[in-house]
């Protein structure tokens, strides 16, 4: 049903889908402790526990993965460089083939089912891979610790969301103080 190896210490697990043909739905829970779950992104942190379900159905052939995945991920903020807490709590449903029936490097994905279809090799999913990829999906482009974050003052470099910037000459990109003259000369 499912290989689990304990290489490393990390968690790895594969889903044999030759088990859907004596079953025709394999359930797995789990709960992986952040220190045994390895995350390849280095400014994504794991702080809590992983804990996932994930049901597989169908055949060999075409196999149907529906799950959902719970977690918190430690990030840094991008304006004030502040690091937060972000949960993740995302439900995923997704249809895996054979490597072989992978569209060749010149056809085109375009029909609404390729946007969730992944493919397997070797008659075993990468359970661990499909449960990384559903956190990392779930990190935002643009990382705030919340949406009104005032960031750091260029100057002083003051956390403005904690501290009130003593800082009395504002900056001005040089690039527009042609601009600003123009404008004072116009106001007098």
């Amino acid at each position: 049903m499912a290989e689990v190896t304990s290489e490393n210490r990390y968690y790895r697990e594969w889903f044999l889908v030759q088990t859907l043909e004596d079953q025709p739905r394999v359930e797995l829970r789990r709960r992986v402790p952040p220190e045994h779950f390895e995350m390849v992104a280095d400014d994504v942190h794991l702080i809590a526990p992983v804990r996932f379900r994930v049901r597989f159905s169908g055949s060999p052939q075409r196999v149907r993965v529906v799950g959902q995945v719970r977690t918190q991920v430690q990030l840094q903020c991008d304006r004030c460089l502040t690091d937060f807490a972000q949960a993740v709590d995302v439900r995923f449903d997704s249809i895996y083939l054979p490597l072989s029936e992978a569209p060749s490097h010149s056809q085109r994905l375009t029909q609404p089912e390729d946007a969730i279809t992944a493919f397997f090799d070797q008659e075993r999913i990468d359970v661990w891979l499909m449960i990384h990829e559903q956190i990392l999906l779930q990190v935002p482009f643009k990382r705030l610790c919340r949406a009104d974050c005032r960031g750091i003052c260029p100057t002083c470099g003051a956390n403005r969301n904690v501290e009130t910037c003593v800082c009395t000459e504002e900056f001005i990109d040089p690039r527009w103080e042609p601009l600003v003259r123009l404008r004072k000369l116009l106001s007098r």
